[in-house]
């Protein structure tokens, strides 16, 4: 389950807004992706992590 997977904003250098379930806050929040690796708790939209991972949204 991506939702469950710890926040990994990847190896490279580049600067991608992005958001992440956290599991402790139970909320999408904002971090900054480098563009490369990470893993799949990893969404371009809060729209999208809100609807994969909060439970209210399921």
């Amino acid at each position: 389950d991506p939702c469950k997977m710890d926040l990994d904003a990847g190896s490279c250098f580049e600067i991608h807004f992005r958001y992440f379930y956290n599991t402790t806050s139970k909320r999408c929040e904002s971090f900054i992706f480098s563009g490369c690796n990470g893993n799949l708790n990893n969404y371009k939209l809060k729209i999208e992590c809100d609807i994969a991972c909060v439970e209210k949204y399921k």
